[in-house]
Parts: structure tokens; sequence; C-alpha cells
């Protein structure tokens, strides 16, 4: 049997849609906005296939949904996903943790559904770089409360979600970048995280472990570990030092103070300091600059240096960037940078293929 799913622009169904995944049949009529009533229910196409289900309003009163139905149908991805959003605008791909009335604190399947978005971002060809922010006044509270209660007794829980596996980023395997947040930083992608209100706990992490942090001016970040009776847990005591110095980072650390934004951009825990309500926005247009003008697998090179080098000493880090350096300047890449300079125009870099 097909699935049937709903069609919602702008709040309003405009009919429904059966798609059988195994011959990608489909049948769909063309709608008219005016008169359809309000849908029963917030799952649409939208949760299920991210931004190529975000069909833009129009000011014409029919849409064609042919063409979107043919993208839908194209997808990879079938999962629906339930505590967090996913789209793709331009260059960008905004995941946005959804449980405003919470915060947007972490469930163990919220976990699974970012990574999850992650790897689809990584592999999509027209994605540049990832921005991550939360769902209404807040970032990431950090752990739900509940899921913190079934960890009371000293055990570590793990729920399974199987049909959200993934394993994105690091290609060759580093171990450095296979426990618990550290995986984020081999995703060969930019990752930028918006923070647009509360980072706290885990979602402070979530936030120190993203490649850049565009921080909105009331936004609120803490690590709030020792009020807790916690270490400092998912890498904070790694991480954390490496971008403020030994003494500021052990501050944040023991005092759990609460750093705005402003604070945060001056100490250099916030890479820009945003006017609220801008720094998804921010994220997207910084990411649009680097669609413009960068190479993607220079991107990916870049990052891969930088966090494989902090643990290296300077001989070998040269030797590896040496070795880097010879293989970067037989990439057709190369020959576009050349090219569009001396021709004066922009480069038209090849997109990245991850599995290069």
């Amino acid at each position: 049997m097909p699935d049937v799913w709903r069609v919602v622009v702008d709040g309003r169904c405009l009919c429904s849609v059966a798609i059988r995944r195994s011959s990608l049949c489909m049948a769909a009529t063309r709608a008219t906005f005016p008169g359809l009533p309000p849908p029963t229910s917030r799952r649409c196409l939208a949760a299920r296939f991210g931004s190529d289900a975000n069909i833009p309003h129009k000011s014409t009163a029919k849409i064609d949904l042919r063409y979107w139905l043919r993208r839908l149908t194209q997808h990879e991805e079938a999962s629906v996903y339930k505590d967090i959003l996913y789209e793709v605008d331009g260059a960008a791909a905004v995941i946005t943790m959804n449980r405003p009335n919470s915060l947007n604190a972490f469930t163990h399947l919220m976990l699974a559904e970012i990574r999850h978005a992650l790897a689809s971002a990584e592999r999509n060809q027209e994605v540049v770089g990832i921005v991550l922010t939360g769902a209404g006044r807040g970032f990431c509270a950090g752990m739900d409360m509940n899921a913190l209660n079934e960890m009371t007794g000293g055990a570590r829980q793990s729920d399974q979600f199987e049909d959200l596996a993934a394993e994105p980023g690091n290609p060759d395997q580093d171990p450095n970048f296979q426990v618990t947040l550290s995986y984020l930083l081999g995703i060969g992608k930019p990752l930028l995280a918006a923070v647009n209100g509360a980072a706290a706990g885990m979602g402070f992490c979530y936030a120190l472990y993203s490649d850049m942090r565009f921080v909105e001016r009331s936004a609120k970040l803490t690590t709030s570990f020792s009020q807790r009776g916690l270490v400092a847990e998912h890498g904070a005591s790694w991480m954390l030092p490496r971008l403020l110095g030994p003494s500021r980072a052990l501050d944040l650390l023991w005092t759990s103070k609460r750093v705005q934004g402003e604070e945060a951009y001056r100490i250099g825990l916030a890479d820009r300091l945003c006017e609220d309500g801008q720094s998804v926005a921010d994220a997207k247009a910084y990411i649009d600059e680097l669609a413009a003008s960068a190479a993607p697998m220079s991107l990916m090179m870049m990052k891969r240096q930088v966090y494989k080098h902090l643990n290296s000493e300077l001989g070998p880090a040269m030797a590896q960037t040496n070795q880097w350096m010879d293989e970067s300047l037989e990439r057709s890449d190369f020959g576009e940078g050349v090219k569009s300079f001396m021709e004066k125009r922009p480069p038209k870099f090849a997109p990245l293929n991850v599995g290069e």
C-alpha cells in the first residue's frame, strides 16, 4: 500500500498524495488555495522529506505539484523527523532542534535525528555548509530532565533507532572523531551553530563543537555541569581551553556563569555577534559567501587539517600538509581557481563528493 501524505503550504492543505516508495508511483491533483481548511495533523510532506517539500507560496491560485513530487520521490531518505526540522535553502542546510516548549532539550530521538540529518546534508552535493539552531527562544537547554532521570542510577542510556542510523564524517576512521560529540569535527562541511537563545549543558557543547558560533546578543550560554554534580562533560574540557585558554575555561566550568552574546564575543566564545533573530540569516549568508568563492573540497580538507593537527606535533602536521598540498595541485579545482583569477570571474568549483 502507498503512503498517504498531506501537501501543506502556508498552513493550508492543498491535497493528499499517495507515494509508493517501491515503484515511485504517485497520484496527485492540482489544487487551489481558496477555501481549503487547515490540516488536522501537522504531519506533512515537509516533515518527511525536509526542504524539498517546503513548497513556496505563490501569488497565483494554482501550484504545479508535479515538479515537487518528482523531487520528493528522488529523495534517498524516507525518515520522519519528530524532534527536529531539516531544510535545504540554497547552499545551506538548516537543522532546527524543534522542542520549543522545553527550550529544545535533547531527547535520545533528537540526538539520533540530528546525526541522521547531518549525514544527509553531508551527502547532498548542493549543500556547502550546515547551520544548527533551535526553535523558539532557545538554542538547546541540554538533556531533557526525563532522560536525565533515567541516568541517575549511574547507567548511561542509549536508545537505538535503527532507521536513523548514520555515520557522518570521518572518512579515514580517525578514533579521535568517534566518541560522542567528536564526530561533529569529522563532518566534511562547515558546521555553524546559530545560537538564538539559551545554550546549556550538552546544548552548550553542541555549540562548542560546531566549527563557528553565530551568537545573538540576548543569548545566554552556560556549562551548568558543576551545578548538577557532574564533571565537564562531552569534551568540554578538551575544546573549551583551546578556544579560551585554561583559566577562562575553568571559570566557566566552575561557576556555570551565564555568558551573554556580547561577552561571548569579547572572550572568543562567539565568532560572530548577531542581532536578536538574525543568527540563522547571518550564518546562511556566510555559507553563501563560501559557496560563491571557495572550493568545497578545500573547505573539507582545511577543516580536516585544523582538527587533525590539533592532535599532532608540528613535524608530522607539516609532512601531512605537504602530502595533501601535492594532491590538491592535481585536482581540477586548482586549475579552475587559477583560470578564474586570470579571467577575473567568479570560480566554478566542482561540488563535493563526500566519498572522495
